[in-house]
């Protein structure tokens, strides 16, 4: 399940990365979507939020 967070997490930021690039370098409406750019932010903070809760779990469970 943590590969798995960490995976989607990536592939978000590589996405909203992506975004970010074509909306300095292009004048399409999905590039300058401000609701897809804060979707996609939210979604990897969420995953990286949930990743470091497991991650914290799994140091309680070795102390």
């Amino acid at each position: 399940m943590r590969k798995a967070l960490k995976i989607i997490a990536d592939v978000f930021l590589l996405i909203l990365v992506l975004v970010f690039i074509g909306s300095i370098f292009s004048e399409l409406a999905i590039f300058n979507n401000s609701k897809i750019k804060f979707s996609l932010l939210l979604f990897y903070f969420i995953s990286k939020l949930i990743l470091y809760k497991i991650d914290s779990k799994d140091v309680q469970k070795e102390n």
